[in-house]
């Protein structure tokens, strides 16, 4: 009963928080959207099954308590054959053991009425324990669902910042060609073209760095 709660609260705060569909658009391509990822986490991972295991004990533990209030009932049968051998049978004309069937059976009911508040102490005591499984379960969710939200956006952050990083590689190879075409005219500088190649180089290592940065990225996310 608190997983679908939680689920929806959750949920709609995360795609707000990341702006809808812009980013859904531009998910990575072997990931599912952003909502049904997250309700893949609440279904299956270990943090949040182990708090709602917890939940279904602290549950059995109120049923175990309240077991006191509830009757008692009792039963006890005993069926089978019987032989009958005394001076009324032996006097018949059979003159042999009577055979019947024994049946015999009883039930009792049994209800406790009072037993000093024991019982009633006990089932509050349960219901007690449930509230901070529940809190736990609600802590837990949020933390997780939170890490995964992180886990999803660092991934497209990630390929935004490469697809980025070779449009500015693109844009100084471009101007690296330029200053090297105006050398070769005569009316260019050398220094330009030195320059020019530095930042292509740096271009370059920062896009390396971002294609480490997102297979760490996906690693996590996965």
């Amino acid at each position: 009963m608190i997983r679908p709660r939680i689920t929806n609260k959750i949920l709609k705060a995360g795609l707000c928080a990341l702006a809808g569909g812009t980013l859904l658009a531009s998910a990575p391509a072997a990931a599912q959207p952003l909502e049904r990822e997250l309700a893949a986490i609440l279904a299956d991972h270990p943090q949040i099954q182990g708090a709602m295991k917890s939940i279904e004990a602290a549950r059995y533990g109120i049923k175990r308590a309240q077991g006191p209030m509830l009757p008692k009932v009792n039963t006890i049968g005993d069926v089978g054959p019987e032989f009958v051998n005394n001076p009324s049978t032996r006097a018949s004309e059979s003159g042999s053991d009577v055979v019947r069937t024994h049946i015999v059976g009883s039930v009792t009911v049994t209800q406790n009425l009072f037993n000093g508040f024991a019982t009633t102490t006990q089932i509050r005591t349960a219901e007690l324990n449930k509230i901070p499984a529940e809190v736990t379960l609600r802590g837990t969710t949020q933390q997780v669902l939170w890490e995964g939200i992180q886990a999803y956006t660092d991934v497209l952050k990630q390929k935004r910042l490469i697809e980025i990083g070779r449009e500015t590689e693109k844009t100084i190879q471009q101007q690296l060609e330029l200053e090297d075409e105006r050398v070769q005219r005569g009316t260019g500088i050398t220094v330009d073209v030195l320059q020019a190649k530095s930042r292509l180089q740096i271009a370059k290592e920062k896009r390396v760095n971002y294609e480490g940065a997102l297979q760490d990225a996906i690693s996590k996310y996965t």
